[in-house]
């Protein structure tokens, strides 16, 4: 099951990095557009980020289960 784990440490190693840029890009942007950005691309993004390696980290699970179960 290494592929999922290692899907989950790359999805959030990108989130992080987005975040690092972003907080360097925003310092340059000080707008309502800046804001609207946040609010429609960068909050969602994030949320959606997290519950993909939640949902990553249960089928991990499972998959270790089944594995554990049919052997």
């Amino acid at each position: 099951m290494p592929r999922i784990s290692q899907s989950e440490t790359i999805v959030l190693g990108a989130l992080d990095d987005l975040k690092r840029d972003w907080q360097i890009a925003r310092l340059d942007w000080r707008d309502q557009a800046r804001e609207q950005f946040e609010a429609d691309y960068l909050r969602e993004l994030e949320g959606s980020a997290v519950a993909a390696v939640r949902s990553m980290t249960e089928l991990t699970l499972l998959m270790r289960r089944v594995v554990r179960e049919c052997t």
